[in-house]
C-alpha cells in the first residue's frame, strides 16, 4: 500500500510538472491559461505529452531506468525555467482545494480509499496475463520488435497507455513492477468530477448539465479496471471527461474560443484514439470545433493543433506498423505495406470479427481460431439483452436509451432554439449517431458508456432544468443521497472483495508472473514457453504454449522480430 502511494506521488509529480511546463509556455501568449488551469488539465496534458514522447523513444530503446532519469531531468529543468508560473499555479490549486465544501472532501477521500484497496488487491481482468502485461513487458525490456503480434495477435492492439504503465512501473526498483496508472487517473478524474458536485452544494448552478454528468460519472465506477492496466479505463473515463469539457464550453459560450481547454480536448481526444479507435465515432466533435476556430480566423492555433495531433497519431501508427504490419490493427482492410512480419490477413480478419462478436455474445474462441459466425440480430440481441439486463448499469442503459432517443427527437423538433440549446441539440444528434452505430456493431457497455451517460443527462436535463433550478434544495438532497450511497456501497464492496488489504500495507499484491514454463532455443536464442496461453509477467521473449505452428524468427536475434510462414512462402 505504501509503495502504491509512493508510485502515485511519482506519477503525479511527473505528469503535473510536465503539464505545468506546457501550460506555462502556452500561457505566455494566453495569460488567462494560468488563471484557469486545473490540476486535472495539467495531468491530462502531461500524460499525452509523456506517452507521445515514450512512443517515439520506444522505436529504439526500452522503457528502462535510463529513460526515466533522462525524462525526469528534462522535466526538472523545464520546471525550473517556468518556476514562477508553476508556483503561482500550485498555490492556486492549494487554495481551490481548501475552499472545497467538506462534503466534497469526504467524497474525494472515499474515492482514494476505493482506489487504494482495488490497486493493492489482485487483478480482476483476465486479459491482463494474456496480452496487457506481456506487451508491457516487451516495452520494458526491448525497443519495438517487428511482428510480436504474431506471438499473441491481441498484442497488436498497442494502446498508448501501456507506454505510461511501462514508464511508471519502476520494475528496476520493485520486483514485478507497479502498474498503478489507472488507479491514479481514477483519483484525478474523480477529483475533477467532484468539482461539479462541489459547485452544486455551494449553490452555483452555472454548469448545470455538465455538473450532472460529473456526479453521474461517480455512480458507476467500473472498479475492476483499477486492478489492472487495461486500456478500457482511460477510454471510459477519458470520453466522459472530454464531453464534460465540450459541455462546459457550450455552457460558457466559448465553443469557438481557442483556449487551453480546447487544447486539452483535442490532445486528449487524439490520445484516446491511440488507445481505443472506437472513439472515432465522436470525431464530429473535434471537426465541429475546428470549423468554428477557422471561421473565427484562429489559423495558427488550428494549424498547430492539427499538426500536433497528426504527429501523435503518426508515431502510434508507426509502432502499429512494426508490431503487426498494419497501420491500425486489427483493421485488416487498411493494408498498405507488404512486410514479412505482417499478421496473416486471416488472423487479423478473425480478430476483427471476434472483437465485434464478443461485444454481442461474450463467447470466447480458441487461440488463433477466430471464425466469423455472422450472428443475426435475432440470434445475438436476446443474449445481449439478458446479459446486460442482469447488471445495474445495464438496466440504466436499456431503460434510458430509448427514452433518450425520444427526447432527442422532441428537442430537435421543438422551437424556438436559442444558441446554447441549439448547440446541445447538435451534440445530442452526434451522440445519437454514435449510439446507433455502437448498438448495431459492437454493443459492449465499456465501448459506449463514455458518451451514453452524457447523452442521458443532456436529453433529460434540457427537459427538467427549469424544474431542477426551481427546487434547488430537493435537487441537492437527491444528488447528495445518490453520490454518497454510491461511494459508500463501492467502498464497502471493495473491502469485501479484498479483506486482506492490511496484510499488504507495504507492497500490493504482485502481478502474476507465471513461473511455470519451459525453455526452448531458436537460432541460439532462449525463449520461454508458458504452461498455457498466458505469458503473464514472464520476462520476454515468451511464447504462449499453443503459439502458431508456423511462427518463426525473422533473423538471428530476437530484435529482428517474428513472422508466420504462410503456405505461399
Amino acid at each position: 500500500m505504501i509503495l502504491v502511494l509512493f508510485n502515485w506521488l511519482f506519477i503525479l509529480c511527473t505528469l503535473s510538472m510536465l503539464g505545468l511546463i506546457i501550460a506555462a509556455s502556452f500561457g505566455r501568449k494566453l495569460p488567462e491559461t494560468l488563471a484557469t488551469l486545473t490540476i486535472d488539465q495539467a495531468v491530462m496534458v502531461g500524460l499525452v505529452a509523456l506517452t507521445t514522447l515514450c512512443n517515439i523513444i520506444s522505436l529504439w530503446s526500452p522503457m528502462n531506468i535510463q529513460v526515466n532519469i533522462i525524462i525526469s531531468v528534462l522535466i526538472v529543468i523545464g520546471f525550473f525555467i517556468y518556476r514562477k508560473e508553476a508556483f503561482f499555479i500550485i498555490k492556486k490549486w492549494q487554495y481551490e482545494y481548501k475552499q472545497q465544501h467538506l462534503l466534497s472532501k469526504i467524497a474525494f477521500l472515499l474515492l482514494i480509499i476505493i482506489a487504494i484497496i482495488k490497486t493493492t488487491g489482485p487483478s480482476l481482468v483476465d486479459d491482463e496475463g494474456g496480452y496487457h502485461l506481456p506487451l508491457i513487458r516487451w516495452i520494458e525490456h526491448f525497443p519495438v520488435v517487428p511482428g510480436i503480434a504474431n506471438i499473441e495477435d491481441r498484442m497488436g492492439f498497442n494502446p498508448s497507455i501501456y507506454m505510461a504503465n511501462a514508464y511508471f512501473s519502476m520494475g528496476w526498483l520493485f520486483s514485478g513492477g507497479l502498474y498503478d496508472v489507472n488507479s491514479f487517473l481514477f483519483i484525478i478524474f474523480g477529483y475533477a468530477f467532484i468539482s461539479g458536485f462541489n459547485r452544486f452544494v455551494k449553490n452555483d448552478f452555472r454548469y448545470l448539465l455538465s455538473g450532472l454528468v460529473q456526479v453521474g460519472a461517480l455512480v458507476f465506477l467500473f472498479r475492476a479496471y483499477l486492478t489492472t492496466m487495461d486500456a478500457d479505463f482511460i477510454y471510459l473515463y477519458g470520453s466522459i471527461y472530454l464531453l464534460i469539457i465540450f459541455m462546459q464550453k457550450i455552457e460558457t459560450g466559448t465553443l469557438a474560443k481557442a483556449d487551453f481547454a480546447a487544447l486539452v480536448f483535442m490532445s486528449l481526444f487524439t490520445f484516446i484514439i491511440t488507445n481505443k479507435f472506437i472513439v472515432g465515432l465522436l470525431v464530429p466533435l473535434p471537426i465541429w470545433l475546428l470549423f468554428l476556430w477557422l471561421k473565427n480566423r484562429h489559423f495558427l492555433f488550428s494549424g498547430s493543433l492539427i499538426i500536433t495531433c497528426v504527429a501523435m497519431v503518426g508515431v502510434w501508427v508507426l509502432r502499429n506498423y512494426y508490431l503487426s504490419g498494419y497501420l491500425v490493427y486489427p483493421l485488416f482492410f487498411i493494408d498498405i505495406f507488404p512486410v514479412d512480419w505482417k499478421v496473416p490477413r486471416t488472423l487479423a480478419m478473425g480478430q476483427y470479427h471476434y472483437v465485434l462478436e464478443y461485444a454481442k455474445m461474450e463467447i470466447t474462441q480458441p487461440f488463433n481460431e477466430y471464425f466469423n459466425h455472422n450472428y443475426t440480430w435475432k440470434a445475438w440481441f436476446p443474449v445481449w439483452f439478458e446479459r446486460v439486463w442482469g447488471l445495474a448499469v445495464g438496466k440504466v442503459i436499456i431503460l434510458l436509451t430509448p427514452l433518450s432517443i425520444l427526447l432527442i427527437l422532441y428537442h430537435s423538433l421543438s422551437i424556438p432554439k436559442e444558441g446554447r440549446q441549439r448547440s446541445y441539440i447538435i451534440l445530442l444528434l452526434f451522440l445519437l449517431m454514435a449510439t446507433l452505430v455502437w448498438l448495431l456493431r459492437a454493443p459492449a457497455i465499456r465501448f459506449a458508456w463514455g458518451w451514453l451517460l452524457p447523452m442521458y443527462v443532456i436529453s433529460l436535463g434540457l427537459l427538467l432544468q427549469k424544474w431542477l433550478l426551481k427546487h434547488q434544495v430537493l435537487f441537492k438532497m437527491a444528488l447528495l443521497a445518490l453520490l454518497f450511497t454510491s461511494l459508500m456501497r463501492s467502498s464497502i464492496a471493495s473491502v469485501i472483495e479484498f479483506p486482506d488489504i492490511t496484510k499488504h500495507w507495504l507492497y500490493p499484491t504482485p502481478v502474476e508472473i507465471g513461473n511455470m514454463h519451459t525453455t526452448i532455443s531458436w537460432n541460439e536464442n532462449e525463449l520461454k514457453i508458458s504452461e498455457d496461453n498466458f505469458c503473464r509477467g514472464l520476462q520476454p521473449p515468451c511464447l504462449p504454449r499453443y503459439y502458431h505452428p508456423a511462427l518463426r524468427l525473422r533473423g538471428e536475434k530476437i530484435t529482428d522480430g517474428f513472422k508466420i510462414i504462410t503456405s505461399n512462402e
